[in-house]
């Protein structure tokens, strides 16, 4: 048993080298990294581009109305519309100037943004005509609008009669308390920002999963392959069982990418988790830019997901590895593969469901597929609540799978990797595995 342990280990020694040493592996780790960089300060970057710019609306404002509406109701609407930075750019109502040119024609040479005329029709209420180059309905228009029906609502007031402290009592938000019948649990506790967050994380720890999962499992039946074309296998397999050196490969190659996916991630996350900082020193008071949120990343969200990243690497793995023996040339790798990524697709879309439904009926089961749950209970973790003998049950069973699949793959790639100039198929390699254990 250490002998073979012994053989396993220069094998995973081999195949990490290999695979670390290689120019395009640490060009390709460099560039992912600044890749991530970027994305994870992207916030900033927009803020940077947004404040070198300015994104101030500016409406010219004309009272034509008979009475006309006190300069108090039109300095209140523009404060309304004044924006404070996080709801989009800023609406500034200016006087409309008198004389020539009109108005509208200031609107369409570009020195307004837009003109608002306020007026009265017969029944005395204030109307408003908004003026824009596109007469479009846009973002704008519907923030004057609403500010617009909040001012129309004060005059009918103020011509009713009512006194503008009592107008204040109108406009003040009613006592509003929400109650349970029974004990809340801790979905009912959460706030709509946490149920948020810990969504993107889930999308976002599911999208590296699969990612991962599919990029390295195509490593692996791309590296027996390799082999396999250029009849190294055939001195390999002199050294050491093919059992052995599947193992090898699988942690070997395994290995690597995690070395790659570590240090592409990791400075990443620490640029996401420090891009309020970073907004802060690049762009000082201009910033509007707050830092993530990262409450819903837990100490068991991340033992989760490195958790069920090598159980689901592992499963997937075996069977990349005895694909890969299959086929003798790099042409045929995608098509042999099919089948696993095929898998992993339906798995990410069942963890998509999962993320609108994670408590579900469908959801409970589909976290016990084993090529399922390294997704889906991962979901269910991070925004859901599954309870603890589920998440134990579903590891149990992803570890049988594991047991079984490598039992498999080892028998297929026993024989598999021998097979040359020869159509990939289970029921020949079956054959030829059962004619020698026969004899």
């Amino acid at each position: 048993m250490q002998r073979s342990w012994e053989k396993i280990w220069l094998i995973v020694r081999r195949e990490y080298r290999a695979r670390v040493r290689q120019r395009g592996f640490i060009i390709l780790t460099i560039a992912m990294a600044a890749i991530f960089v970027l994305l994870a300060c992207s916030p900033t970057i927009v803020q940077a581009i947004r404040s070198g710019r300015n994104d101030t609306t500016t409406v010219a404002v004309r009272d034509a109305a008979n009475p006309a509406a006190t300069p108090d109701d039109i300095a209140r609407l523009d404060q309304q519309l004044r924006a404070d930075g996080t709801n989009g750019s800023a609406i500034t109502l200016v006087v409309a100037a008198t004389g020539d040119p009109p108005p509208q024609q200031q609107v369409n040479e570009g020195k307004d943004d837009g003109y608002l005329e306020l007026n009265r029709n017969p029944a005395g209420d204030l109307t408003f005509d908004y003026v824009t180059k596109s007469g479009t309905r846009d973002t704008t228009a519907t923030r004057i609008q609403q500010a617009a029906a909040f001012l129309s609502v004060r005059d009918r007031l103020t011509r009713a009669g009512v006194e503008p402290s009592r107008q204040a009592q109108i406009f003040a938000p009613p006592p509003f308390s929400i109650s349970a019948t029974q004990a809340a649990s801790i979905a009912d506790t959460q706030t709509e920002t946490e149920k948020i967050t810990n969504r993107g994380l889930a999308y976002i720890l599911d999208i590296l999963l699969y990612t991962t999962i599919i990029v390295y499992g195509m490593w692996i039946a791309g590296g027996v392959v390799e082999e396999k074309s250029n009849r190294i296998m055939e001195i390999m397999i002199n050294a050491a069982t093919p059992t052995q050196l599947m193992a090898g490969k699988i942690l070997g190659i395994g290995a690597a990418a995690l070395t790659q996916y570590l240090c592409i991630t990791i400075p990443g996350a620490v640029a996401l988790a420090l891009q309020g900082r970073i907004a802060q020193a690049l762009l000082g008071t201009r910033t509007g830019a707050a830092a993530l949120d990262l409450t819903g990343l837990s100490v068991t969200a991340i033992v989760t997901f490195i958790g069920f990243f090598i159980l689901g690497f592992l499963l997937y793995a075996a069977l990349y590895a005895s694909a890969g023996s299959l086929v003798s040339r790099q042409e045929d790798v995608q098509q042999i593969a099919a089948p696993m990524q095929m898998a992993m697709i339906g798995s990410f879309f069942a963890a998509l469901f999962v993320l609108g439904s994670p408590d579900s009926s469908l959801a409970r089961v589909l976290a016990f597929v084993p090529f399922c749950s390294p997704l889906v209970m991962l979901t269910r973790v991070l925004v859901g609540h599954p309870a603890p003998w589920e998440v134990a049950l579903s590891v149990a069973i992803l570890i049988a799978s594991i047991a079984i699949c490598i039992a498999l793959a080892a028998r297929i790639y026993r024989i598999g990797v021998l097979l040359y100039g020869v159509r990939p198929n289970l029921r020949t390699v079956f054959r030829l595995n059962h004619a020698r254990v026969a004899r």
